[in-house]
């Protein structure tokens, strides 16, 4: 759920972006081995970070750059600086670009 969405605020696409990043974390991250509240958990820590960019509890280096950049973009609290679906359809990773 989006933050937004918890803190009973208005649900827009943006909201959506989120639910997409969750969804995507769970595919890079997910662990067969864990209960799905664990790996919900995992999200919520991800998110919780200060600086994303410090990722050291998970196992980023098999991840590309591209895919970790569009995750800490689509689960940015701040609705209003969270990636919007036409940058996601530019995003590098769907383009074979740096």
């Amino acid at each position: 759920m989006a933050p937004e969405a918890s803190r009973k605020e208005t649900f827009c696409s943006k909201s959506d972006i989120w639910s997409l990043g969750a969804i995507f974390y769970l595919m890079l991250f997910y662990d067969k081995d864990c209960s799905m509240l664990q790996n919900y958990r995992r999200v919520q820590t991800f998110v919780d970070m200060k600086n994303k960019d410090t990722l050291t509890p998970y196992y980023t280096d098999n991840i590309s750059k591209r895919a970790l950049s569009l995750l800490k973009k689509a689960l940015e609290v701040d609705p209003a600086k969270r990636i919007s679906s036409e940058d996601i359809i530019n995003h590098s990773i769907f383009l074979n670009r740096e």
